[in-house]
């Protein structure tokens, strides 16, 4: 029973591992929701995978990340985009919110839409940014891979019979 216990809990590290990380290699980026305003589509602690799109290749409904006037990542749905030359004027609002955000974009602007999400796997990969956090994460199965062992080591081998 323990032995399957461990297994699953290995095949699931790597399976959202893999959700996450993998898709670094194919220029996707793992985005940690930190607010509600796209609930309940996204959810606080949930990480979005988004690829970087061109504003052209946007259309209503997508649900993009961008950079505010502050600098700071905006997960929100396209509601509209409109081109203006090289210029695309975008009206954004998160699902929970009742105010969009109108806001313009050049052409070769940094904009990422969103592939999928995992959930709540920003909770965990925020613990483990903590010193606490990166203990568990890395001295803790190490210490329990060395008393696994220790235990088998000395334990008394059966002899044949």
């Amino acid at each position: 029973m323990a032995r399957f216990v461990l297994n699953v809990a290995v095949g699931f590290a790597a399976g959202l591992l893999l959700a996450i990380a993998l898709p670094l290699a194919f220029g996707a980026r793992p985005l940690t929701v930190l607010s509600g305003s796209m609930a309940p589509t996204l959810a606080t602690g949930d990480v979005v995978v988004a690829e970087h799109v061109r504003p052209a290749q946007v259309r209503p409904g997508d649900v993009v990340t961008y950079r505010s006037p502050a600098g700071t990542p905006i997960t929100h749905r396209v509601r509209a985009i409109h081109r203006h030359g090289s210029i695309y004027a975008v009206v954004t609002r998160g699902d929970a919110n009742n105010a969009v955000e109108r806001w313009t974009i050049a052409s070769d602007g940094d904009l990422s839409r969103a592939l999928y999400r995992v959930p709540l796997a920003g909770r965990l990969l925020a613990r483990t940014s903590s010193r606490t956090g990166r203990f568990v994460l890395l001295v803790a199965p190490l210490l329990l891979l060395g008393a696994w062992e220790i235990r088998r080591i000395w334990r008394p081998r059966e002899t044949p019979a």
